[in-house]
């Protein structure tokens, strides 16, 4: 089977399993982000941002760097960035937050979202900018209330990316039925290429059994997905 990742941390100059034929690599900080920009495009395409973990490791001027960036690489997108309620100065994360997505809004990017216990304060960023968002947003690992899926797909343009691991967490069954099939993503989340393929095959089994298709509906139904979001930033031939 041929697989795509929607959201990973592997750096993109590092060889890809073959089975994998579309990745979504996230930078997290600003120290990552010229060699994910420099590798973006084809079946490898790039996010960069500043996770809510990192905040405090950002310099002066990280928004001008940042919009360069953007501006002279068409096939990147913006994140991981996000909310998280786990970690410090909640104000700073916030911020941070709002001005890369009006980044994302001004140069046409899809966002890559991190939101951990703080999905009440993400859904109200949104509708205070719901004139000035991103083209799309992918929620990775979403772990949000089910009953929010169908709004958020319909208002924002929300897709959804689950990893077998999640399986332990309470609700990913109802979220996985929950989620529209054209907003459906699976992603590993991992650092490095074994552990990419392992759990990708082991998602796709696991929205096998959950959503009663073949292993193959469900790649080639994906597949269609990753070509959904990346679409945004493929080149214009």
């Amino acid at each position: 089977m041929k697989y795509t990742d929607a959201h990973c941390h592997i750096k993109p100059n590092v060889f890809s399993n073959p089975n994998v034929v579309g990745r979504i690599c996230n930078a997290t900080q600003e120290s990552e982000w010229a060699v994910f920009a420099e590798n973006s495009g084809d079946e490898t395409f790039t996010s960069i941002g500043v996770h809510p973990w990192y905040i405090t490791s950002v310099q002066n001027g990280w928004q001008s760097r940042m919009a360069e960036i953007l501006r002279q690489n068409q096939t990147v997108m913006v994140g991981e960035i996000g909310l998280d309620k786990y970690h410090a100065d909640m104000p700073t994360q916030i911020q941070m937050f709002i001005e890369q997505m009006e980044l994302a809004h001004d140069f046409r990017r899809p966002v890559h979202l991190h939101c951990v216990g703080a999905w009440d304060k993400m859904l109200h960023i949104l509708k205070e900018h719901k004139n000035a968002l991103p083209p799309a947003i992918l929620a990775h690992g979403f772990s949000g209330d089910q009953d929010l899926i169908e709004k958020l797909a319909n208002e924002y343009n929300m897709f959804f990316s689950y990893h077998a691991s999640d399986n332990a967490t309470d609700g990913l069954v109802a979220r996985v039925l929950a989620t529209p099939n054209d907003k459906l993503l699976i992603e590993s989340d991992a650092s490095d290429t074994a552990t990419q393929i392992q759990i990708l095959q082991e998602t796709v089994q696991t929205l096998s059994d959950v959503l009663g298709a073949a292993p193959d509906d469900i790649c080639a139904q994906n597949y269609t997905n990753f070509q959904r979001i990346t679409s945004y930033v493929r080149p214009i031939d």
